[in-house]
C-alpha cells in the first residue's frame, strides 16, 4: 500500500500500519455482526415454535386442508373419522348432471355409481405437511397460509359396475345396423351398413371422476355422441357376395332319377339362397329348403310313376283312399341339401334320385283333393230301366280324377254303351223323335255332372243340350250324349286334380265334385228368347280367380217347340238309329274312337211331376289358378244349335 502523494512524492506504509487502519475501521461497522446475531435468533425462534406446535398436534391432520368443502385441518384421528363418516354418508346424494347434445340427465352420485373409496381419501388428508425431517419445518412454515383442496378418492369397482351409466348409454344410443343384401335382378347385391350413434360410458367416466373428486355441488359433465361402426365392413360382405355370384354364375344342371334333365338359369337358383349377416357380423349362407324343394318338384313333376290310389270313399264328407299302387317322384327331402352341397364345392352338376309314394289317404290330401267345389242333384222317377242307366254310368265314373290340365271325353272314358257293361233299354230322342235303345236316360247323369261341373268353374271342351226342353232340368244348362257323338267333354283348368264322385237314390241322382276351392262362380239368368218357332234359353256365367281376373262365358239351349216340330214349324223326319253293336272290343280310354256315326240320342222326355233340382253350390275361389285367364271367354265348342251371341241378362 502506498500513502498519499506528498511534496516528497509517494510514500509505502507499514504492515503494522495497514493492520491497525484495518481494525480501526471494524470498529466503526458493527451491523453484519448484528444481522448475523438476529438470523440466528429467528432460526431459533422458527425452530422451537415448529417443536412445540408438532408437539402439541401430534396424530393431526395439517392445518388449511378442505375436502368436498368442508374443513379437515388440525383434526385428531378420531375428529377426521367423524368429518369422512359424514362426507360419506352425504355424498351419495349428491346431483349429477350430464348434458346431452338434445336433452339433460338428472341422477346422483350414488347412481352413477360414485362411491368414496374412505381409505384413500384419508391417506390423502393425512399425507399432506408429510416429508422429511429437513423439509418439514419449511412445510409447516406454508401451512399457515394454506388452502389445499384435497380430491375425493373413488371405489374404481362400484364406478366399473354403474347401472346408470349403462343405461346412459342404451338411452342414447342409436346402433349400428350391419350390411345386408339384397337379391336385385337376379343377382346378390350389397346394402351397405349404416354407423351407429352412442356414449361411451368410458368418455362420460373421464369427466365425471375429476369433476367429483373437485367437490363440485352439483356435479355437471358433458357428453358427446360418437361414432360406432357396424360390426361388419361392407368390404368384407362384398367379398362374400362376390363368391357366391360367381359359384353360381353359370346355373345348375340337374338330372331326376335319369329320366329327365334339366338346366336350371342362376337367377333361379340364386332365388333359394340366402347370405345372412347376424348381430355380431358373422357372415352365413343358406338354402330356403321348402321353396327349392316345390321348385324342383314342380320342375320334374313328370318324372316317375303316379301309382294309383287304392279304393276311394267318402267320410264325413273327407275323401279318403286305401294304400294302393305306390308310384315314384321328384324327389327326396334332402333335395335342397344336395344342391346346396354342389353350389358351396363349385360342382355344377347335380343328380337326384326318385322316392316311393304310397297312394293312399295323404296322397288324396296331397292332390288337393279335400272338399267338395261342386255338385248337383236331378230327380226322377223310381223304378224305370232308365234309372238303371243312370246308376250305372255314376258308378263308372265314380273314382275318376281329372289332373289339371287333363281333359275328359265321357265317350272314350266309358265307350259303347253295351248289355254287357251293365246297361239296359232306355227312353232316347232321335232327330227329334222318341224312341228306345241300349243307355237310355243316362244324358239325366249327363245333365246332372254338366251342372256340377257349371259351378266347379271348369271348362267344357264339347257338350249338347237336348233339343225338346224336359221340366226336370235348368233350361238351356244341360246336356245330352250319345256315341260317338255328341260327346261331353270337360277340361280342369286348375292346378289341382279333380275327383267326381256320385250318389244315389231310387228317385235322384247326385255329383259332387272334389277338389280345392278355387274359383269363385255366380250365374245369372236363363234369359231365354224366340228363334223362329224354338226357344233359346242362356245361362250366364262370371268366374272370378284369386288374382280378380274375371271371365265370363254361358251356356245355352235351343229347344224345338215340341216333339217332331223344327223351328222352321215344319215336322222333323224322325230317323232310324244304326244299333250299337252288342259286342265290342274294351276301348282304350284315351284315344277318340271313329265308328260309324249315330243319330243323335236324347232321352225320351218321360211325363213326370214337376221337380225343381236341389240348392246348388257356389264354390268359393281360395287359390290362385295355374293359367290365370285374362279376357272374357266363350264355351270353346257350343251346341249344335244356332250360336247367339252372349247378352247380358
Amino acid at each position: 500500500m502506498t500513502s498519499p502523494s506528498g511534496p516528497g512524492g509517494p510514500r509505502e506504509l507499514s504492515l503494522q500500519q495497514r493492520r491497525s487502519i484495518s481494525r480501526a475501521a471494524k470498529r466503526r461497522n458493527p451491523k453484519p455482526l448484528y444481522v448475523g446475531l438476529s438470523l440466528v435468533a429467528i432460526l431459533v425462534i422458527w425452530l422451537g415454535a415448529w417443536t412445540i406446535e408438532s408437539t402439541l398436534n401430534s396424530g393431526k391432520t395439517a392445518r388449511g386442508i378442505e375436502v368436498a368443502g368442508q374443513e379437515v385441518g388440525r383434526l385428531s384421528d378420531t375428529e377426521l373419522d367423524v368429518a369422512l363418516d359424514l362426507i360419506t354418508a352425504n355424498y351419495g346424494a349428491t346431483p349429477v348432471t350430464i348434458q346431452l347434445p338434445d336433452s339433460t340427465i338428472e341422477t346422483t352420485a350414488a347412481q352413477v355409481g360414485l362411491t368414496i373409496d374412505r381409505t384413500a381419501t384419508r391417506a390423502a388428508i393425512t399425507d399432506v405437511g408429510e416429508g422429511s425431517a429437513l423439509t418439514r419445518p419449511f412445510a409447516w412454515i406454508s401451512r399457515w397460509t394454506a388452502n389445499d383442496q384435497i380430491p375425493l378418492k373413488f371405489a374404481s369397482t362400484a364406478l366399473d359396475q354403474a347401472s346408470a351409466l349403462a343405461d346412459l348409454k342404451t338411452s342414447v344410443e342409436s346402433n349400428p345396423i350391419n350390411p345386408t343384401v339384397d337379391f336385385i335382378n337376379g343377382e346378390f347385391t350389397l346394402i351397405p351398413g349404416i354407423p351407429g350413434m352412442g356414449i361411451d360410458p368410458a368418455t362420460v367416466l373421464a369427466q365425471l371422476v375429476p369433476a367429483a373428486a373437485s367437490g363440485a355441488n352439483p356435479i355437471v359433465v358433458i357428453a358427446e355422441p360418437g361414432q360406432k361402426a357396424p360390426n361388419l365392413s361392407d368390404a368384407t360382405l362384398q367379398v362374400a357376395i362376390n363368391e357366391l355370384n360367381d359359384r353360381t354364375a353359370t346355373g345348375l344342371t340337374i338330372s331326376a332319377g335319369g329320366e329327365s334333365t334339366q338346366q336350371l338359369g342362376s337367377g333361379e337358383i340364386r332365388s333359394w339362397l340366402a347370405i345372412d349377416v347376424d348381430d355380431t357380423g358373422t357372415i352365413s349362407t343358406s338354402i330356403n329348403a321348402p321353396k327349392a324343394n316345390a321348385a324342383i318338384a314342380e320342375r320334374f313333376s313328370g318324372v316317375g310313376d303316379l301309382g294309383a290310389p287304392g279304393a276311394i270313399t267318402i267320410v264325413d264328407g273327407k275323401p279318403t283312399a286305401e294304400a294302393g299302387e305306390p308310384g315314384t317322384a321328384c324327389c327326396d327331402e334332402n333335395t335342397a341339401d344336395l344342391i346346396f352341397e354342389a353350389i358351396e364345392s363349385g360342382k355344377g352338376q347335380v343328380r337326384l334320385e326318385l322316392i316311393y309314394v304310397d297312394r293312399g289317404d295323404d296322397y288324396l290330401q296331397e292332390l288337393g283333393i279335400i272338399e267338395v267345389v261342386g255338385e248337383f242333384t236331378t230327380n226322377h222317377a223310381c223304378c224305370q230301366g232308365r234309372v238303371e242307366n243312370i246308376q250305372r254310368l255314376g258308378e263308372l265314373l265314380r273314382g275318376k280324377i281329372i289332373m289339371p290340365d287333363e281333359t275328359l271325353s265321357v265317350n272314350n272314358y266309358i265307350g259303347r254303351r253295351t248289355v254287357e257293361k251293365g246297361f239296359t233299354t232306355g227312353g232316347v230322342i232321335y232327330g227329334g223323335v222318341i224312341s228306345s235303345d241300349v243307355g237310355g236316360g243316362i244324358s239325366q247323369f249327363i245333365t246332372t255332372f254338366f251342372n256340377a261341373v257349371f259351378y266347379a268353374g271348369l271348362d267344357y271342351e264339347s257338350y249338347q243340350a237336348h233339343t225338346i226342353y224336359i221340366s226336370r232340368y235348368p233350361s238351356g244348362r244341360e246336356a245330352t250324349i250319345s256315341y260317338p257323338a255328341p260327346d261331353f267333354e270337360i277340361r280342369n283348368t286348375s292346378q289341382y286334380p279333380v275327383l267326381i264322385w256320385s250318389t244315389w237314390t231310387d228317385t235322384s241322382i247326385s255329383v259332387q265334385l272334389y277338389s280345392t276351392q278355387h274359383i269363385e262362380v255366380v250365374e245369372s239368368g236363363p234369359v231365354s228368347w224366340a228363334e223362329g218357332s224354338c226357344t233359346r234359353a242362356t245361362t250366364f256365367r262370371e268366374r272370378t280367380y284369386p288374382d280378380g281376373t274375371v271371365v265370363e262365358d254361358s251356356v245355352t239351349a235351343l229347344y224345338q217347340p215340341e216333339e217332331g216340330i223344327g223351328c222352321n214349324g215344319l215336322p222333323t223326319s224322325g230317323a232310324t238309329p244304326t244299333p250299337e253293336p252288342t259286342e265290342e272290343p274294351t276301348p282304350e280310354p284315351t284315344p277318340e274312337e271313329t265308328p260309324t256315326p249315330e243319330p243323335t240320342v236324347e232321352e225320351t222326355p218321360t211325363v213326370e211331376p214337376t221337380v225343381e233340382p236341389t240348392a246348388t253350390v257356389e264354390p268359393t275361389a281360395t287359390v290362385e289358378p295355374t293359367v290365370e285367364p285374362t279376357a272374357t271367354v266363350e264355351p270353346t265348342v257350343e251346341p249344335t244349335a244356332t250360336v247367339e251371341p252372349t247378352v247380358e241378362p
